[in-house]
């Protein structure tokens, strides 16, 4: 985990513009409540393929065993309608661009049906985020 030491000075370093999508910059969002621009691509038939605008609540591993970001979905593409349920679990290895969206903007409470305690759709929690 990184330190707060080492969470300021990536923000001082990347000025907005963080677009590596490693363990450290997804611990950053969660940490900082910041929103990401991504491109999802699932590969599935009919899946929407477009960038979308996510807050990213919690990093872990899915039950299937893969590397994964509980994020709520703001705007974009979508198969499913994220006005209505906005929490989506995103397999790391289907983003296929990442940027943190601006360092300054952070969200301040996620959506309905969050649980900082828990997540169903991981069988390991890396960090999850704690509400303000």
């Amino acid at each position: 985990m990184l330190d707060e030491a080492n969470y300021e000075e990536l923000n001082e370093y990347y000025k907005g513009d963080i677009t590596k999508m490693n363990k450290s910059t997804l611990e950053y969002c969660i940490r900082y409540h910041k929103y990401a621009d991504v491109y999802y691509d699932s590969g599935k038939p009919g899946a929407a393929t477009d960038k979308r605008r996510i807050g990213i609540v919690a990093l872990g591993t899915s039950r299937a065993g893969n590397a994964c970001i509980r994020v709520f979905q703001v705007k974009g593409d979508s198969a499913h309608d994220f006005e209505g349920n906005p929490w989506r679990l995103m397999l790391l290895k289907n983003i296929k661009q990442f940027k943190i969206v601006d360092t300054e903007n952070m969200w301040k409470h996620a959506p309905a049906g969050f649980n900082p305690e828990d997540d169903k759709g991981m069988i390991n929690i890396i960090r999850i985020t704690k509400e303000w």
